[in-house]
Parts: C-alpha cells; sequence; structure tokens
C-alpha cells in the first residue's frame, strides 16, 4: 500500500512538472505599426494571400486600411460611412465590404486602384457578412432600426 502511494506521488509530480515545462506563449510580439490620429478599433479583416496584403475595416475612421504583410501601411481607401465586415476575392482582384451608415450598403472595391466599383444599397444596420463559397453568395446581416 506505501508503495502505491509512493508510485502515485511520484506520477503526480512527474506529470505536474512535464506539464509546466510544457507550458509557452501562444503567441509573441515581433512588430507594431503606429497609426497615428486613428480612434476607435478595427471591425473585422480580410487577406489577399496572392497580393499580399491586409485590409482593415477602420469605423470610427470611416476608412478601409490596407497594409502589406510586413505591417506596412500602403492605402487608405476612403468613401465608407461605417465600414464593417470585408472578404477579398483573388479570382477577380476586388474587395466586398459592408457599409453600416445610415443607410446600409454593399460596396465592391477595385483591388487595383482602391475605388469604389459599385454600390447595393441595403436596409440601415448593415454590418457583418459571411461568404458561401460553395455557392458564391455573401450573405449580408441587417439590424434595421425603425425610428417612433
Amino acid at each position: 500500500m506505501k508503495r502505491n502511494s509512493i508510485v502515485v506521488l511520484s506520477l503526480t509530480m512527474f506529470l505536474t512538472l512535464a506539464l509546466s515545462a510544457q507550458e509557452k506563449q501562444p503567441l509573441k510580439l515581433i512588430k507594431t505599426t503606429p497609426l497615428p490620429g486613428f480612434t476607435g478599433d478595427f471591425d473585422h479583416f480580410a487577406i489577399d494571400l496572392q497580393g499580399k496584403r491586409l485590409f482593415l475595416t477602420a469605423e470610427d475612421h470611416k476608412s478601409v486600411e490596407v497594409f502589406d504583410l510586413d505591417g506596412n501601411r500602403v492605402h487608405s481607401i476612403t468613401g465608407f460611412g461605417q465600414p464593417h465586415a470585408a472578404l477579398f476575392l483573388p479570382e477577380v482582384n476586388q474587395l466586398i465590404v459592408t457599409d453600416g451608415d445610415d443607410f446600409g450598403m454593399v460596396e465592391l472595391v477595385d483591388g487595383r486602384n482602391y475605388k469604389i466599383l459599385r454600390t447595393i444599397k441595403l436596409p440601415s444596420g448593415v454590418d457583418g457578412a459571411v461568404y458561401n463559397p460553395v455557392d458564391h453568395y455573401y450573405y449580408v446581416e441587417s439590424v434595421a432600426t425603425k425610428q417612433l
């Protein structure tokens, strides 16, 4: 009985040491990119792996910020009210952005010159979106509010 207790205690100590030795930080900060003049946060991100770009929707700044994958700011796409969700379509080099300003809309942006190509008007309250790659549908969430 005493021997079993010693074995169990030894195994417990060994497993505790082994588990604590394996604890590592899951992420490590390697670079920061200062953004003077920005307030608020970035709502959604979209990536263009082929073009090595990252798109960030800046709600409070009313823009979509474009970065290269090294963290350098490349361009600021303006003309939005409150950009939320974003999806990059590499096969056509275009970016889809949901814009939840007073008038909801989805905007299609050219990936070469960053101009808004097309706007689809929707009810106000446009926010998140999900893309279905099987049927190529882009589902947009809209929480339309009615003023009394």
